[in-house]
């Protein structure tokens, strides 16, 4: 392969869109292979070709690709908040959840 390969290859990669296709990463693979080869580092393989290293590394390893896919977490997470209720005989009262404070605020009316 020559250089203007490694450009070809790029364009291949920015126009195909991500997840890029098995076809190119095979190629980029061999091409990846084929520059350390030749003494070129894996950062200048991987720029030449802008992918990041690390998928370069995974594509010449023969990793397979695993997509990823995020979900949101179906449950909320309410924030517990710690009440402290001072009363005006001066008697404090830490550590209450808001329910807890409420009833406590009922009790003593």
């Amino acid at each position: 392969m020559k250089f203007d390969e490694g450009a070809r290859l790029r364009a291949a990669l920015e126009s195909a869109g991500r997840p890029y296709p098995n076809e190119l990463r095979a190629r980029a693979a061999r091409y990846g292979v084929e520059r350390r080869g030749a003494g070129v580092g894996l950062d200048r393989v991987a720029k030449e070709l802008g992918v990041a290293r690390e998928s370069l590394r995974a594509w010449m390893a023969g990793r397979p690709f695993e997509e990823v896919k995020i979900e949101p977490n179906a449950r909320q997470h309410v924030a517990s908040v710690i009440v402290v209720v001072d009363a005006l005989g001066g008697a404090r009262v830490e550590g209450l959840d808001i329910e807890g404070a409420a009833e406590l605020i009922r009790r003593l009316r």
